[in-house]
């Protein structure tokens, strides 16, 4: 019984993981580009 749950929960879990884990991801190079933007910016500055 409470191994069917913990499966079940964490089958609901694991889309939210992924999700999770590619919001990261994307805001990791949203990060970097902006980083870049910024170095860019300061270099014409």
């Amino acid at each position: 019984m409470v191994k069917n749950r913990i499966v079940l929960s964490s089958n609901k879990f694991m889309p939210s993981v992924f999700t999770f884990s590619s919001l990261i991801l994307s805001d990791r190079s949203l990060a970097k580009s902006l980083k870049i933007g910024i170095l860019k910016k300061s270099a014409n500055d």
